[in-house]
């Protein structure tokens, strides 16, 4: 899956200000028993460094964490700040395993204490602001991000997630200059490129989009969801046999998972290879049974061959999975249409009409189909 954040701990800032990363920690007594060896026989004895009270805690949370024993690292982090309360890592670090648990409020409460102890703590801003981000509080967690970027303005990963905030509250402006300064400060993430040519895909700029997408590839050339992203933007661009590629190219990497053939299945349905793309549709469906896309994806493509009853059978079953689907009973409609059922054309539209009232399209076929009653 596509790392929605920069969602660890890159650097550990301790309550006196020094920085120190957690896995260099546990290797200091050794680098410097090795600076001790190396010195001549007349030098000053260097004063060993003191680790923080509760830090062998905090060490052994570390390992639990690598192993996946997110509960019993928590348990470990307990300890750790029970031993010492100020040991603002050890807090940041507990947040980063609850945010991972989806405890976001817990993890909040962790991050919140973190920066009460030390309000220079950037990482655990960053951290708190990701948190906010997930349970939608974009605005809050865009000034945690702000707060985090005005303490260390070089932080790329900062300025990546703040794009995210800005674009989740409609910014795009905002986003893309945050995604700019980014790059700027790190052109070897993917996922900066990838999540910026998400952006120009969303604005309709599809030069920039492709060439982010590329440049995000070049950079790690077994990046799914970029190959995923591109795929769309062919599609977009009517390039199918490139978006099938790209879909080929996902469905290589991640072949368990449903998206890929999903939209290997919508590329070999615009370039009219019908009976391919419902084959992919059912390999979708296969992976999850609840893919409703898949379902309308397979009845357009039965639309497509002219077989409606067998369309309207699939646009029935995804009705049957979810009904707020609008799109559903739109595809209903017009198949029924197709096949000479105006009454149960009518009642689909008025159901997609009514989940989505704004939509001219649907009203319009509505109006052809009450203008065709009147002449009869």
């Amino acid at each position: 899956m596509t790392k929605p954040f920069y969602d660890f701990k890159r650097r550990v800032k301790h309550i006196d200000g020094g920085l120190l990363s957690g896995r260099f920690a546990a290797f200091m007594p050794v680098f410097f028993a090795l600076m001790l060896s190396s010195f001549p026989a007349a030098a000053q004895p260097v004063k060993p460094v003191k680790m923080p009270a509760g830090y062998k805690y905090f060490d052994a949370a570390e390992e639990l964490f690598s192993r996946g024993d997110f509960q019993q690292a928590i348990e470990q982090l307990d300890l750790a700040v029970r031993k010492n309360p100020r040991f603002a890592q050890a807090f940041n670090y507990r947040g980063v395993i609850k945010r991972n648990l989806e405890r976001y409020d817990d993890a909040i409460m962790d991050f919140s204490k973190a920066i009460e102890i030390s309000p220079t703590y950037a990482d655990a801003l960053n951290n708190r602001g990701i948190s906010k981000y997930r349970l939608r509080k974009y605005i809050e967690s865009t000034d945690d991000f702000n707060a985090a970027l005005a303490i260390e303005p070089g932080a790329a990963d900062f300025h990546a997630n703040r794009a995210k905030a800005y674009f989740a509250l409609g910014s795009a402006t905002e986003a893309l200059k945050s995604y700019d300064m980014a790059a700027r400060l790190n052109s070897r993430d993917p996922e900066v490129f990838k999540s910026r040519g998400d952006i120009y895909m969303a604005k309709q700029l599809y030069d920039y989009a492709k060439d982010d997408y590329n440049t995000a590839l070049r950079l790690d050339s077994a990046f799914a969801v970029a190959y995923l992203s591109r795929c769309q933007l062919y599609l977009v661009i009517n390039k199918a046999d490139s978006a099938v590629v790209d879909a080929n190219y996902y469905i290589k990497l991640r072949p368990s998972e449903p998206d890929g053939y999903y939209w290997r299945g919508k590329s070999l349905m615009q370039r009219g290879s019908y009976e391919l793309a419902i084959d992919n549709f059912g390999l979708t469906l296969d992976r999850n049974p609840r893919f409703i896309e898949a379902y309308i994806g397979r009845g357009q493509a039965f639309d497509g061959m002219g077989k409606y009853l067998m369309s309207t059978d699939e646009y029935t079953k995804a009705i049957n999975v979810d009904q707020s689907v609008w799109e559903a009973y739109y595809y209903r409609g017009l198949s029924n249409k197709r096949l000479g059922h105006p009454d149960q054309a009518r009642t689909d539209l008025e159901a997609a009409l009514q989940l989505n009232p704004k939509n001219d399209i649907i009203r319009n076929e509505l109006a052809q189909l009450k203008t065709a009653a009147e002449k009869k």
